[in-house]
């Protein structure tokens, strides 16, 4: 068995491999899992913090023009 060893983030219930590893698509692996101490859990996000800094067009609403509908059922 052949060891591989890189860092990267849990996202949801995806680990995602680095491209710097393109042997292991499709392979059987066994992953074991070392929870940085320094760091530990993420923290949790707090509701609000972006208020004020997301804005929409005014013509969020508007209906799509044809050749951006026609783009969506190629």
């Amino acid at each position: 068995m052949q060891a591989v060893e890189f860092e990267t983030v849990v996202n949801g219930k995806t680990i995602l491999i680095p491209e710097k590893c393109p042997d292991l698509e499709s392979q059987n692996v066994k992953v074991i899992i070392l929870i940085d101490s320094k760091t530990g859990k993420l923290k949790r996000r707090k509701p609000g913090t972006a208020k004020g800094k997301i804005f929409l067009a005014d013509d969020v609403e508007a209906p799509l023009n044809k050749k951006i509908i026609e783009q969506f059922y190629q």
